[in-house]
């Protein structure tokens, strides 16, 4: 039985053709493939999805493409960025090591209303009025997905089916509280109140959208890509992934490493709510309640 990294091949799947086994065994080692593979096969999805709805591809695409950077949004786009590449890198910083956070949206609704709860409710001075509400945003998250982790190691529970139950709960309590105990009286309107301006993020360019978020999370991306390609924490989390057993035999623990366990990446998510979160969004007018009506 041939055996690898990957893992042994059942003996009842079927053969590919040796011709086109070698042709797409080629196609996806080619640098660069991973990505332009991804983009294709979201693109046919895509597609397929809208044909099935009974809408026109040619229609919809360039809607969409006005809709993301035409018409004045693309500053809101760009800033849609934080929130949206911290959850990728939630789930993908450990799926490499064969692990999975589908919890990322309760994360990071928690990281956001944590960070929100501080910045209104303890003035702080300066930088620190900044680096404390994220910091307690990535704990939020953190603290959310930390409990996948006793449900695996101690009840057997998949982190695939924690993360995902306790997501749900998560979102309903940060809707929760940003409707009632944290929320803008006299609007009718599911928000806060306005954060001090010293929380504000740094805004880039004259931007209200865009802040000093969007070049950190970049560079955290950077930094994890670098580590992941030419780091021995970034081989020990992809031989994890890959096969267990094999990074044991490897000297490895054979479990995933620090980064890839659920608090941490908790907290990246929850880091990108607290972040995403703190820019000045725009605000309809405040409309006075109307008096109430005589008896």
């Amino acid at each position: 039985m041939t055996a690898g990294i990957r893992g042994a091949r059942r003996a009842d799947a079927p053969e590919r053709p040796p011709a086109l086994r070698a042709a797409w065994e080629r196609i996806v080692a080619a640098p660069g493939a991973a990505p332009v593979l991804a983009i294709a096969g979201t693109l046919v999805l895509t597609t397929v999805v809208l044909l099935a709805a009974g809408v026109s591809p040619a229609e919809a695409y360039p809607a969409i493409v006005r809709g993301a950077v035409g018409e004045g949004n693309l500053e809101y786009t760009v800033a849609n960025l934080v929130p949206t590449l911290g959850m990728a890198l939630a789930f993908a910083i450990p799926f490499r090591a064969g692990e999975f956070n589908l919890g990322g949206d309760g994360q990071l609704a928690l990281g956001g209303i944590a960070a929100a709860w501080l910045a209104l409710a303890v003035p702080l001075p300066g930088g620190l009025a900044v680096a404390a509400p994220l910091a307690a945003a990535a704990l939020a998250g953190a603290l959310l997905a930390g409990v996948a982790a006793p449900l695996r190691t101690r009840l057997g529970i998949p982190a695939i089916v924690s993360t995902l139950l306790l997501s749900t709960p998560a979102v309903a309590f940060a809707s929760y509280l940003v409707r009632f105990p944290l929320g803008e009286q006299g609007t009718g309107i599911a928000q806060t109140p306005p954060l001090p301006e010293a929380a504000h993020l740094p805004a880039l360019g004259g931007s209200g959208h865009v802040t000093l978020a969007v070049p950190l999370v970049l560079a955290l991306t950077a930094a994890w890509a670098y580590a992941d390609a030419r780091t021995v924490l970034g081989y020990e989390v992809r031989a994890t992934g890959a096969n267990r057993e094999f990074a044991r035999y490897g000297g490895g623990a054979g479990d995933p490493p620090a980064p890839a366990t659920p608090p941490p990446r908790g907290g990246g998510a929850g880091a990108g709510g607290g972040a995403g979160g703190r820019r000045p969004p725009p605000r309809p007018p405040r409309r006075p309640r109307p008096p109430p009506a005589p008896p």
